[in-house]
């Protein structure tokens, strides 16, 4: 911006003041002119100093917003990477969902060559019932390049067939059991017996076919040892007849689908059988838990090994239905068949009593007393 040099008289005559004389214009006019002059001359440079100035401003906030700009590409980029990245690893996680539940399709069917002496064929989804188990996994489609195969492509399973077969059919009759009647566990000849349960558990399937008994012993009167983890209840010492006792957690309801399974062992070859060794009974339990308030006391004992609690030859060497007197053990099964209480020994004998009255008919709870520190009672079932 460039303003013309003022003029001395115009300026006067504009303010309302009379003009210098000739005199005064004549001595002062040339300098005062100057001083203007130089006074437009700062000006004109501070203008230009300015305008410079706010060029180099508006240049360097360009460049700040062009990198700010770049900065914001990049992250918009780097988000919609993470994006993607996550797209692909959920649907990946999909898919890995869907093999590990056995999505196949129906005609889906696994030959398998067994110990090099049966072959057979099996529906993927019968093998793959238990998703989390070794064999789940192992058949989910995530191996199938990593799984050995004989030289006409069956998948080769390096196990017995008597151990492995027993295995597959019960694996087949729990595909399509009745939630009421489960698939009961294969049988299996004696002599093999821990070797099959080796097998489960490298398979991770011994839980599957012997499910962990439900509940657990709780102290009812006595001195017991309770192991929680093998689900097992013996006394210390040899004291006066069922010294110690426990209730069982669950409740054993009027039916004989429901059945508690028990096995007593001897744990001296030398010891006998009394008949007093164990005894049976069973208390009301209100409510669907236990209650850790629950009381009993030897009155709701029913049975023991030779059946009427009250018998007075209870301190007796006994041979239930033939089985040994130095058998090691005695496996025993407790049902209510309404109105009886039943315990059966080694699937043959049996014993039975009455229910005391007053017991609600859908709520009882296990009772089992132990007299001999030789004895041992574990929970099955």
């Amino acid at each position: 911006i460039i303003f013309p040099p003022p003029d001395l008289s115009s300026c006067m005559v504009a303010h309302g003041r009379p003009q210098p004389s000739e005199s005064l214009r004549n001595a002062f006019g040339p300098r005062v002119e100057a001083w203007l002059g130089d006074l437009q001359s700062i000006v004109d440079v501070e203008v230009k100093r300015c305008q410079e100035q706010l060029k180099r401003d508006v240049e360097v906030r360009f460049q700040e917003l062009e990198a700010e700009w770049s900065r914001l590409l990049t992250e918009r980029e780097r988000l919609q990477s993470e994006r993607d990245a996550i797209g692909a690893a959920r649907a990946a996680l999909d898919q890995e969902k869907a093999i590990m539940r056995g999505y196949h399709q129906p005609a889906d069917v696994v030959d398998l060559n067994i110990g090099g002496q049966i072959h057979c064929s099996v529906k993927r989804d019968t093998l793959c019932q238990v998703e989390q188990s070794v064999l789940g996994s192992m058949f989910s489609g995530r191996w199938e390049g990593s799984i050995d195969r004989d030289s006409a492509g069956r998948v080769f399973i390096d196990a017995e067939p008597e151990l492995f077969m027993p295995l597959i059919n019960f694996l087949r009759q729990r595909s399509i059991q009745d939630p009421s009647e489960p698939a009961e566990a294969p049988e299996v000849p004696a002599q093999r017996l821990i070797a099959f349960k080796r097998m489960l558990t490298y398979y991770g399937l011994l839980d599957t076919v012997w499910p962990r008994p439900e509940g657990k012993w709780e102290l009812a009167w006595g001195h017991l040892t309770i192991d929680d983890e093998q689900r097992t209840i013996s006394v210390n010492a040899t004291g006066e007849s069922y010294q110690a006792a426990a209730f069982n957690t669950v409740k054993l309801q009027c039916s004989s689908r429901r059945t508690h399974k028990l096995r007593i062992s001897k744990l001296r070859n030398d010891a006998p059988w009394f008949f007093d060794s164990v005894a049976f009974g069973v208390v009301s339990a209100s409510g669907n838990y236990f209650d850790p308030c629950m009381q009993a006391s030897k009155s709701d004992l029913l049975l023991n090994l030779k059946g009427d609690i009250g018998d007075e030859s209870a301190n007796a060497s006994i041979d239930l239905g033939g089985v040994p007197a130095d058998q090691t053990s005695i496996d025993a099964e407790i049902t209510i068949k309404q109105p009886n209480l039943v315990v059966s020994f080694n699937e043959r004998e049996h014993v039975s009593t009455p229910l005391p009255p007053g017991i609600s008919e859908n709520s009882y709870c296990l009772l089992l007393a132990v007299t001999y520190p030789w004895i041992q009672v574990q929970l099955q079932a």
